[in-house]
Parts: C-alpha cells; sequence; structure tokens
C-alpha cells in the first residue's frame, strides 16, 4: 500500500501479516517524483507550440516532485521561477540559476509582475498558495495541478495531472513500484 497509517499497520503485523507501504521506501519515492515530473514536461514538449527554451514556466513548489522538474526544465532550456516558502531552498535555487521566490506572499507587487510574465505555472505543493486575486493576472497562463487536492481558488482553470506515473508511463511505475516492494521485503 501507500501512506497505510500506524494503526493499520500495527493491527496489521500482530496478526502476522506482512505490511509493505512503499511510502515509507525513498528509493521509491523518488522513481515516482521523476515519473511524475517527466509528465507535464512530456506534455509540454507535444502540446505547445514553443519550445521549452522559448518559455517562461513557473514551479510552486522545491520537494521531491517540483526539484526534479526544474532541473528537467532547465535541461531543455527553460526560463524557470520556483516558489517556495523555504528560503535555504531559494538559496540552493539561486545557486542553479534560477530564481526562487517567496510563496507564502504571492500576492505582492513583485510577484504579481513575475506571475504576469509566467507561460505556464506547474503546482507540486499540495496547498493553496495562489489566491484569487491572481486570477486575472494568470489568465493566459496554463495552469498545471500535479499535488493533490484542489490548491487553485476556485473558479481558476486548471489542468490536473493525477496520478501521472501510472497513467502516462504504466510500465515504468509498474517497476518502480515492484523494485519497492523486494527492497522492502529483504529481496535486494
Amino acid at each position: 500500500g501507500y501512506g497505510i497509517g500506524r494503526d493499520i499497520r500495527k493491527a496489521a503485523s500482530s496478526k502476522g501479516v506482512t505490511v509493505v507501504d512503499v511510502s515509507r521506501d525513498e528509493e521509491y519515492l523518488v522513481d515516482n517524483a521523476i515519473l511524475t515530473a517527466l509528465g507535464p514536461v512530456g506534455r509540454i514538449l507535444t502540446e505547445e507550440s514553443t519550445a521549452p527554451a522559448g518559455l517562461k514556466i513557473g514551479v510552486i513548489g522545491y520537494g521531491r516532485i517540483g526539484a526534479r522538474l526544474v532541473h528537467i526544465l532547465m535541461y531543455l532550456g527553460a526560463s524557470v521561477v520556483v516558489f517556495t516558502s523555504k528560503s535555504n531552498l531559494r538559496s540552493d535555487i539561486c545557486m542553479l540559476g534560477v530564481r526562487g521566490v517567496d510563496s507564502l506572499s504571492l500576492e505582492s507587487d513583485e510577484k504579481r509582475e513575475i506571475l504576469s510574465e509566467l507561460d505556464i505555472l506547474i503546482n507540486t505543493a499540495p496547498c493553496e498558495l495562489i489566491g484569487k486575486e491572481s486570477a486575472e493576472i494568470l489568465k493566459g497562463t496554463r495552469l498545471i495541478e500535479l499535488a493533490s487536492g484542489n490548491n487553485f481558488p476556485e473558479g481558476m482553470y486548471y489542468e490536473r495531472f493525477a496520478s501521472v506515473p501510472q497513467e502516462m508511463y504504466p510500465r515504468s511505475a509498474g517497476q518502480a513500484l515492484a523494485k519497492a516492494i523486494i527492497r522492502m521485503l529483504g529481496g535486494g
């Protein structure tokens, strides 16, 4: 399973059931993040009329998925802006040559200007960081939701890419899952 609660794991173990929770396997989480990051990149490459090198793309969040997404987009030549609340990550991002912006105050004038310049905005953070005030600014921007939950304000049109690994890359997703299960069962 994935994200199995502590009580369920404990109850199952007490009955002799082996519990494998891949959300506790870092290697699987990284493999899944890479596949998830490839999803919107694949769609951008096939659906946009402009090559990535001609696009300005914002990424909200710089966790497992966001970090991989940023690196792939940079490799393709896109101009990338990362929105994260973590100042230490913004410093790391700047070392890569990417602009890091404090995501907790996206409604300031500076951030409105940054948002208005984006061609695409991809959310990887499972929380609402874009307010209704930005709806007008982002009107011509392609909005992509990778995180769970409804993180864009009501009334904003966005594309939800749910279950990217399983939907877009089922064989790779299955292989990553199988490797994690085998690893967690002590098989390698």
